[in-house]
């Protein structure tokens, strides 16, 4: 989100744009529901994919997913595919990102820390 507010005021030097307050609000249906977009989701996932297929592993101190799961898999959309560049910033990070596995697609490789749920309660 910091480095939204910045790119908008960046971009504000230099063309008119409505608040970035105003902007995210609508971006987030926060104009018409009492919840927003991000909101909703972020409830979505922990209910149905986060909290009966994680488990806290104490020695490495995060969340992983558990051998056995205890739900079915949640239906989602298929990921966009889009440039490397809007992945991890360029084309060479993407190669190296990927390289030493940190693939967001592959859900059975992703690890919860503590500090994603600090941005979640950011927000």
């Amino acid at each position: 989100m910091d480095i939204n507010r910045l790119t908008h005021r960046l971009l504000s030097k230099h063309m008119t744009l409505d608040s970035f307050d105003a902007m995210f609000r609508e971006a987030n249906h926060n104009v018409s529901a009492p919840y927003g977009r991000i909101t909703l989701h972020v409830f979505w996932e922990l209910n149905f994919d986060f909290l009966p297929n994680y488990c806290y592993n104490g020695s490495t101190n995060r969340f992983v997913r558990t051998a056995i799961p205890f739900t079915q898999e949640p239906q989602r959309d298929k990921p966009a595919n889009v440039q490397p560049y809007y992945l991890y910033g360029s084309k060479v990070c993407t190669v190296y990102c990927l390289l030493f596995g940190f693939n967001y697609r592959n859900e059975k490789d992703v690890y919860l820390f503590s500090e994603h749920f600090e941005s979640v309660f950011l927000m």
